[in-house]
């Protein structure tokens, strides 16, 4: 007894997987040749930036030396040309004779005003001397004392007293404990309002206060 296969399954499951495989290879080649192709365009693009800036680079070496060379030539030219005309003539030299009267001028001198004596008349100097304490005790970091001089050899007729602040902004911000001018003396009342500018107890403002000696 002959048994008979039926292969057609098995062929048709084969040529299936060859059709796979063909459109595998295929759509590899399709993509290495669009691989190939932008690496080709990149490539000549590049070179042709390349030979452009070259161009560029010697065109404007070009252009820079006719440039040098009309400026050098326009100096040559006009330096020429000021080195005759400076030259005085024979005519030029020869003038016709002036009389001065010496008695008017003189006399149109002495009403000039004088200039050193009215810029020393009107400039005013102050001499200010600061004495710095570092504090960093509560909110306050510095202690300043200013004192104005209207000059070196005079007694001080300001003098103030003041506190830095610290702060999270930007801004500075000052406590001013104590004013003198002249014979007018002002402090600022060490209040609740102060207290909390300052972050101190009310004795610690005091003895801040009390170190301006002033």
């Amino acid at each position: 007894m002959i048994n008979t296969f039926d292969y057609s399954a098995v062929d048709s499951y084969m040529n299936e997987q060859t059709k796979r495989e063909s459109e595998k290879t295929r759509s590899q080649t399709l993509k290495n040749d669009r691989l190939h192709a932008i690496n080709q365009g990149m490539k000549w693009a590049l070179i042709s930036v390349a030979l452009g800036i070259a161009i560029f680079i010697g065109l404007s070496g070009i252009g820079n030396a006719l440039s040098f060379k009309q400026v050098k030539e326009n100096i040559s030219s006009t330096f020429s040309e000021n080195s005759y005309n400076d030259v005085p003539s024979k005519e030029g030299l020869v003038g016709d004779d002036v009389l001065l009267d010496v008695d008017a001028l003189l006399e149109e001198a002495s009403n000039f005003p004088n200039v050193e004596d009215s810029k020393t008349a009107e400039s005013v100097r102050n001499y200010v001397i600061f004495d710095k304490f570092e504090i960093n005790l509560g909110n306050v970091t510095t202690l300043w004392v200013g004192r104005n001089y209207p000059d070196p050899d005079s007694p001080s007729d300001h003098q103030w007293c003041y506190a830095d602040i610290g702060s999270s902004t930007e801004a500075d911000i000052n406590f001013y404990f104590i004013s003198v001018n002249a014979d007018t003396r002002t402090e600022n009342e060490i209040n609740q309002d102060a207290l909390s500018i300052l972050g101190l107890t009310y004795d610690q403002a005091i003895n801040l206060r009390n170190k301006c000696g002033i």
